[in-house]
């Protein structure tokens, strides 16, 4: 075989496996399982509108957070690890930025598991851990068609107890800009220095999607 040809199959070679990562990873999240965080350049569509319950019972969507930068963070109350540790990481992030920083971002806990995490266990979980969290649940269909919308994975993990189960989601932090439009993810792993940076330097320049 000639060399020009070696050099070009191993080139589509290449191509292939990069491709193939690049789909995988934008399409296979799982519980702890991050790509690295940054201004994400993709063709994949990530957000939407939705409908879902607040924690006052109230039905709320996308369009009542319309002038605020989002930070959105899909998970549930009874998460033993991730959850609270990402929330907690979510308010540090909070206090170190200016008042004036924070008062143009909202905060928000979608949960996964809206069977067992009705608004008020959410308005009680949050409140122990940040007021400042809008939390928000809703029918199985409107996480389903939320989650989908955001590409988060969430399966119920098998148990013989009803009431008492696991679920295995992605872990990933939104950030979307005031018109609702895709600006970062940011992987579970981040540390709270650099989501202040990121966070801050978006609603600092006015970055949009």
């Amino acid at each position: 075989m000639k060399k020009s040809s070696v050099i070009a199959l191993a080139l589509c070679a290449i191509t292939l496996v990069v491709v193939s990562a690049a789909t995988y990873l934008l399409t296979q999240p799982g519980q702890g399982t991050d790509r690295p965080s940054g201004a994400v350049a993709t063709t994949v569509q990530i957000g939407g509108d939705f409908t879902l319950v607040n924690t006052e019972g109230e039905t709320v969507t996308s369009a009542d957070f319309d002038g605020l930068y989002r930070v959105m963070f899909f998970g549930f109350v009874h998460c033993p690890d991730f959850c609270p540790t990402k929330l907690y990481q979510i308010s540090q992030t909070l206090d170190r930025l200016p008042p004036e920083v924070v008062e143009r971002i909202a905060p928000i806990f979608v949960t996964v598991d809206p069977a067992r995490d009705t608004p008020e266990v959410l308005r009680d979980y949050l409140n122990t851990l940040d007021d400042r969290f809008e939390g928000l649940s809703g029918t199985e269909e409107q996480i389903a068609a939320t989650a989908k919308a955001f590409r988060v994975y969430y399966q119920k993990a098998p148990s013989d107890d009803p009431d008492f189960y696991n679920v295995d989601h992605s872990t990933f932090t939104y950030v979307m800009d005031p018109q609702n439009r895709f600006i970062d993810v940011i992987s579970y792993d981040t540390p709270i220095e650099a989501m202040v940076r990121k966070i801050g330097g978006y609603v600092e320049s006015g970055a949009t999607g």
